[in-house]
């Protein structure tokens, strides 16, 4: 909250309490319901005592867009969204805890 008013953003005092969801746009959708159906498709290398994710194959991506039956004009689009919400989610994936 102090960075916000730092930057002259107010935030309401009657604003509603994060409860931890988030609003998925609907152009998005599709991105994500893909995303979420390559959870376990990972490339994934042994190093010592942990796991390193490498990243998403992109023909494992390219089929699973065809599996969703997702339209030809909206597929590069798709295909391009979830190759950014892999590396978004690649250095939470490979956080090291102690």
């Amino acid at each position: 909250m102090a960075d916000c008013a730092a930057l002259g953003i107010v935030i309401p005092a009657d604003r509603p309490q994060d409860d931890g969801t988030v609003e998925v746009w609907a152009v998005n959708w599709p991105a994500l319901a893909v995303f979420v159906d390559l959870a376990d498709q990972w490339e994934v290398v042994g190093v010592w005592t942990r796991a390193i994710h490498i990243g998403l194959p992109v023909e494992r991506v390219e089929t699973m867009i065809r599996r969703h039956r997702i339209a030809e004009d909206e597929a590069d689009r798709v295909f391009f969204d979830v190759l950014e919400l892999a590396a978004v989610a690649l250095p939470i994936l490979n956080e090291v805890t102690e």
